[in-house]
C-alpha cells in the first residue's frame, strides 16, 4: 500500500547503522518524501552547541530552501567540508555524520521519522500517550520500544487505520489487550490502533485511553 518502515532500530536514538535513506536529499537530490522526512528529523535531532538551527525544520517531507540551508550548515560546522553541496547522499559523509550526532530518546521529531507516512497532527495527538504508556507497560528497553513501534507502524499504516471501539466490545476480547479492566471501565471508548478490517490482537494493540 505504498508504506515502508523506515527504521529498524538497534537503539532508540535513531543512530548507528539504521538511519536509512534510499536516495539523496537536498540540492539536486532525488528528494523522495520519506527520505526527506528522515533527514529533516535527523537535522533537528543533531542540534548542539556546534550546530544550532535558528528554527527547527518542519518535518513534512518537502525539500526546500530551509532544508538545503540546514544541510549546508551541518556540513560546514560538523562535517567540516570546505565546500558544501547541500545534499545528503546514502552512506556519504554527511549521512554518516548525521547518524553519529543524533540525540538519544524518543521525541516528536523521531516519531515523525519512524512513522514516515503519518501527518504531524497525528504524531502530536498520539506521541504523549506513547511517552506515558511505554514505561507503564514495561516497554522500556530499546529493543522492546523498537519492536512495539515497528508493529504499530506496520499494523496502522503510520496511524492511518485508527478506530474507536466501545468498551463493551473490547471487554469480550480483553485478554488480548494490555489495558487493565479497571481503566477500561472508566472510559466509554478506547482508541485502538489496528487494521480497520480486523479486530485488535496482541500484535496490533497499542491502546491509548482518550
Amino acid at each position: 500500500m505504498g508504506y515502508r518502515l523506515v527504521f529498524n532500530f538497534k537503539d532508540i536514538n535513531l543512530n548507528g547503522r539504521n538511519m536509512a535513506i534510499k536516495q539523496s536529499v537536498g540540492f539536486k537530490g532525488r528528494n523522495k518524501k520519506f527520505d526527506v522526512k528522515i533527514v529533516q528529523a535527523a537535522l533537528n535531532l543533531s542540534q548542539s552547541s556546534k550546530f544550532k538551527l535558528a528554527k527547527s525544520l518542519t518535518v513534512d517531507g518537502k525539500n526546500g530552501k530551509k532544508t538545503i540551508k540546514a544541510i549546508e550548515e551541518f556540513q560546514s560546522s560538523i562535517v567540516k567540508l570546505s565546500k558544501t553541496d547541500g545534499r545528503v547522499a546514502p552512506k556519504g559523509k554527511t549521512h554518516k555524520a548525521l547518524k553519529k550526532h543524533l540525540k538519544k530518546g524518543l521525541s516528536e521529531d523521531a516519531m515523525l521519522a519512524i512513522m514516515a507516512a503519518a501527518s504531524k497532527t497525528k504524531i502530536k495527538k498520539y506521541f504523549p500517550y506513547f511517552k506515558k504508556s511505554l514505561p507503564k507497560y514495561k516497554i522500556n528497553t530499546p529493543l522492546r520500544i523498537a519492536h512495539f513501534l515497528a508493529q504499530v507502524g506496520h499494523e496502522t499504516l503510520s496511524f492511518y487505520y485508527v478506530q474507536k471501539w466501545p468498551v463493551e466490545q473490547l471487554m469480550k476480547i480483553e485478554k488480548t489487550l494490555e489495558t487493565p479492566k479497571k481503566e477500561m471501565e472508566k472510559n466509554s471508548k478506547v482508541e485502538v490502533f489496528c487494521n480497520s478490517q480486523e479486530e485488535p490482537t496482541i500484535q496490533s494493540m497499542g491502546t491509548s485511553l482518550m
